[in-house]
This record gives C-alpha cells, sequence and structure tokens, in this order.
C-alpha cells in the first residue's frame, strides 16, 4: 500500500485528466487533491486525446507525485496487454489504481473482443471498482467475478442550468430531437431517420448533425437534406465542438431525444436530458432506464408502435437543481471514501 502520510490530501491522478464527469466526481471530495492533467494532455474541448499517464514510463518518471490513479476511460487505443504491462507498473510503483466502467460494450469500438479483453485484465488488477448501475454491477460480478461499487452519474450540466428549458412543455404534438453530430459505430443514424419519417405528422422534429455528415455526400448527410427539404424535419447544423450552452439549448427545447444505439451501456445523454426535463427514447439495451426513466422503443418497430409511442411523448420533470447538488455531494463523499480505503 501507498506509504502516504496521514495528514496529507490524497493526490488523484485520473484518465481523462479533465472532463465534465470526472470533475464532478471529485469536486469537493473531502481530502482529495485533484492532480493538474498529465502534460496538459487534455481540455474540455478535447478529452479524448490519450493520456500520457497510460504510458509505463510517465507512471515512473512521476510516481512520487501520485498517490492514487484513476481509471475511467480514454484507453481504448492500448492493447489488454500495453494495459496490463501499464497495472505492473503501477504496482512495481506503490501505485494503487481505481476502475470505473462506463461500458461494459464499447460505443466507440465495432468490435468487442478487444474492449472485454481490456476490462479483463483492468478488473483483477484494480484496488477498487466502480460502476454507474446496479444492473452493471451485477454484469460485471458475472463476467469478471468482481465487486464493483454504484455510484451514480452526477449532473451532467452546470447546476445553473439544471431544471432550466427554453420552451415549455407541450400540451400536444411534441418536439423530438435527433443528435447526429457524430456517427460513432453503436449509432444506427439511418434506422433513427426511417423511425422519424413514422412519427405522426403533428410532431415537430428536429436532427442535429455535423456539418461534416450534411454535406459529406454519403447515404446519411443526403437522407437528413432530402427530409428537410421534403418538410419532414428541421436541421440544426453544428460544425463540431460545441459549449455547454448550446447543448442545453438544444435538448431543453425539445420534448425528446432519440438514442439511436445498437449497443450500450449507460449514457451521458441521459443524464443531460434528465438535468433539463427532456424524456429519452432508447432502445432496450445496457442499463440507461437504472440510471433515470427513459421510454423503450426499437429502432425497427413496427409503424403504429412508433405512432403511439412517439405520438404520446412529452417532457419528464426531471431532476432540481436540490437534488443534483446533494448527489453530487454524495457522489464525491463516495469516492473519497473508495480512495482510502484502498489506501489503507
Amino acid at each position: 500500500m501507498s506509504s502516504r502520510p496521514e495528514h496529507r490530501p490524497i493526490r488523484v491522478c485520473t484518465i481523462p485528466g479533465r472532463h465534465s464527469y470526472v470533475d464532478r466526481c471529485l469536486a469537493g471530495a473531502p481530502d482529495v487533491v485533484h492532480l493538474p492533467d498529465p502534460a496538459g494532455s487534455t481540455s474540455y474541448d478535447d478529452p479524448w486525446r490519450p493520456s500520457p499517464a497510460l504510458e509505463p514510463a510517465w507512471v515512473r518518471a512521476y510516481a512520487g507525485q501520485v498517490d492514487l490513479m484513476h481509471l475511467h476511460f480514454g484507453y481504448e487505443h492500448r492493447t489488454p496487454q500495453q494495459l496490463r504491462t501499464w497495472t505492473e507498473t503501477l504496482i512495481s510503483e506503490d501505485i494503487p489504481f481505481v476502475l470505473t466502467v462506463h461500458d461494459l460494450d464499447n460505443p466507440h469500438t465495432p468490435g468487442q473482443e478487444r474492449h472485454h479483453a481490456s476490462l479483463g485484465v483492468l478488473t483483477k488488477s484494480a484496488a477498487g471498482t466502480i460502476t454507474l448501475t446496479r444492473g452493471a454491477a451485477e454484469e460485471l460480478k458475472r463476467r469478471y467475478g468482481v465487486t464493483a461499487h454504484v455510484i451514480p452519474h452526477p449532473h451532467q450540466f452546470d447546476l445553473g442550468l439544471v431544471g432550466r428549458r427554453v420552451r415549455a412543455r407541450a400540451r400536444r404534438g411534441g418536439r423530438i430531437g435527433l443528435n447526429l453530430r457524430s456517427q460513432r459505430p453503436n449509432v444506427d443514424a439511418l434506422a433513427a431517420l426511417s423511425m422519424l419519417r413514422q412519427a405522426p405528422a403533428d410532431t415537430s422534429i428536429v436532427i442535429r448533425v455535423s456539418t461534416a455528415i450534411l454535406t459529406g455526400g454519403d447515404e446519411v448527410g443526403n437522407v437528413i437534406a432530402d427530409g428537410a427539404r421534403e418538410g419532414r424535419w428541421e436541421v440544426s447544423a453544428v460544425p463540431g465542438y460545441t459549449d455547454e450552452r448550446q447543448l442545453w439549448e438544444f435538448l431543453s427545447g425539445i420534448d425528446a431525444l432519440i438514442l439511436p444505439y445498437l449497443w450500450g451501456t449507460h449514457s451521458g445523454w441521459v443524464e443531460s436530458c434528465w438535468d433539463v426535463g427532456t424524456s429519452v427514447v432508447a432502445p432496450a439495451i445496457g442499463y440507461y432506464g437504472e440510471q433515470h426513466p427513459v421510454v423503450t422503443l426499437a429502432l425497427n418497430a413496427r409503424p403504429d408502435v412508433v405512432q403511439q409511442v412517439l405520438g404520446e411523448l412529452r417532457p419528464t420533470e426531471g431532476a432540481t437543481v436540490q437534488e443534483r447538488r446533494a448527489e453530487q455531494t454524495e457522489v464525491a463523499a463516495r469516492h473519497a471514501a473508495i480512495y482510502r480505503q484502498v489506501l489503507g
């Protein structure tokens, strides 16, 4: 175990070094110092840049400045063997690490064999494992024999935006949104667009899509453009990264958001929607419904089912500022408690 003096706060290096979720998990955590991002490797504009803290050489160089490593996500570029070498280096330098499993199946990769193997390596070596829902914890136990702490996802938006909406709740003819700013491997954009064409006539639809997809000449961009010309939906074209305020305006301006996923475990979109009282429509996959209530609808559902479900969609009550503030305080306290337990 680490030889950290008892009077000193726990120095935690996270991967990624900076991300809104990661920061909120540790904001106000008692006796915890969230170390500066390794070598300034990431930022809120680019949280996915590979962290140098995953390199054994970095671990050896900075071992004296780190009490504990906390790995969340951003390790897709490492092979299971590279991750094994990294965990062995942490052990040799007397740095325990905590793992938060966000994705049992990785939404960023088309195949899952490597991701599953990586999780096997990491769960075996982690001094503590966390996940976001009870269902995911049970699956981790079945797959890898690990007992995980369940700590919910804290608020996604700044507390000043929680519970606020730019659009009044619809009395009839709801407004539905679909986000296609990026096309990850687990996104079936064409199926989602086909489903939305079957929505009731009085339903307003807005497609949020990147300029690159809209003008790229592929089938998805063409289908979106065709639907806009036909008046079937509005298009909100975004150039790339958008700030929190722009995302809040999109989500709080719709009654429901479609998640067009083929596989997944948890979703930050579910949390963002809960923050502003926007309903979520998702296939029966993963554990989205354990994060917050969602409306289940398969992307290939029959037209009559689509008509009924989409026709009845309205905003949800969602979270209050007070609830989210109390939850974030509890989340930070529980992280600190796990760190203390791991360090002994």
